[in-house]
């Protein structure tokens, strides 16, 4: 799995990027953005499965780069972090389908708590896929060859 983090303060970018131990859960390369545009360049690059994106960004906000990326790819989970407890925000990020919004600084509980969750809802996504395209594979339905071959 990849993931992006994304925040115009480059020290919670690196320090989140560099000091972590994202490979335990699965994290197989972290990328790093300072900008949600940048996000967005990396995002249509890179096959990226989560983003933890800051919320107040100059350009474009976090919520708006959840609404960009569920445009462009439903799948990708997004957990928000911010320098604000208003609700507002928090609402927001829900009604865009957040998988979690933390506040600054997260503990590394509350951090990998966020990101185990967002792997989790992933993975049983992907076994829905995969268990449904099973079933009608394997339910006899007719193709369209077999169906126009018997008219």
């Amino acid at each position: 799995m990849q993931m992006i983090i994304v925040d115009d303060e480059a020290h919670w970018v690196d320090n989140l990027s560099m000091n972590k131990p994202w490979g335990t859960l699965g994290i197989e390369y972290v990328h790093k953005a300072y900008s949600a545009m940048e996000a967005l360049q990396i995002i249509d690059i890179h096959p990226i499965d989560i983003v933890l994106s800051d919320v107040q960004m100059p350009e474009m906000s976090g919520i708006e780069l959840i609404e960009q990326i569920k445009i462009k790819n439903r799948k990708i989970k997004c957990i928000i972090l911010s320098g604000h407890s208003d609700f507002e925000f928090t609402k927001k990020a829900l009604q865009h389908n957040a998988v979690d919004y933390l506040l600054k600084p997260p503990t590394d509980l509350e951090l990998f708590s966020a990101v185990e969750t967002a792997i989790s809802q992933l993975k049983n996504e992907w076994e829905l896929i995969s268990s449904l395209e099973r079933t009608q594979h394997t339910s006899g339905e007719p193709t369209d060859s077999a169906w126009t071959a018997s008219a």
